[in-house]
């Protein structure tokens, strides 16, 4: 991920543009398109997924390794899904602690 590509994330994070939603990348709901943190970056960035062995459905989708390790990833996974951080605070947390790679 360039500095660039983290920024745009980080804004589109920050924007409100994008509702928060929980276990896929993006999903439609009856209250419109949801996102997951990542699902954020593949949308603003056109990142592509790379879906898991045995991986049932796009919930066991991760984004391509070379945009982000699996290991930030799943970090992330874990603050969007699991422990209901805002898309704001996500941002923040990128900004802090996911460098850029390029």
């Amino acid at each position: 991920m360039t500095a660039e590509q983290k920024a745009t994330w980080i804004e589109a994070l920050r924007s409100g543009k994008y509702k928060q939603g929980h276990d896929y990348l993006k999903q439609a709901t009856a209250e419109g398109i949801e996102y997951c943190c990542l699902g954020v970056a593949r949308e603003v960035l056109g990142v592509p997924a790379a879906m898991e062995v045995g991986a049932e459905s796009e919930s066991e989708t991760f984004l391509d390794g070379k945009f982000l390790s699996k290991s930030k990833q799943r970090i992330l996974v874990v603050q969007n899904d699991v422990a209901g951080v805002t898309f704001a605070d996500i941002a923040d947390y990128i900004e802090t602690f996911v460098p850029p790679t390029e």
